[in-house]
């Protein structure tokens, strides 16, 4: 047999066999890790207004923080930036067993 031969045959084999279907993928569902302390704070730019004056220092968990820019913001071109913290709660603050802020820090246990 001729290879003209034999590729002929395979053509007539596969030209008669059922067509392969392609398996079903299922959509994949992402799966995103959220931290639940995810903070941000009010970074300002180099000319910061008087709304933005006011947050300085305070954090906000990411979904309650106030959407940039300011709605009493006065400057036209407003560069303030969120600044990004892993926890909302400042560190140095004293922590319970279960990673809770002590009610009140400064406050000595009896002997």
């Amino acid at each position: 047999m001729a290879i003209k031969d034999l590729l002929d045959a395979a053509k007539r084999r596969l030209a008669k066999s059922e067509p392969v279907e392609a398996p079903q993928q299922t959509p994949r569902e992402h799966v995103r890790v959220t931290n639940p302390w995810h903070s941000v704070a009010i970074q300002p730019g180099p000319k910061r207004c008087e709304a933005v004056t006011q947050l300085l220092g305070q954090r906000y968990l990411s979904k309650d923080a106030p959407l940039l820019p300011l709605k009493a913001c006065t400057e036209p071109a407003c560069t303030c930036r969120y600044r990004h913290h892993d926890d909302r709660r400042l560190e140095g603050t004293p922590l319970d067993r279960n990673g809770m802020p002590l009610p009140n820090p400064g406050r000595r246990n009896a002997d």
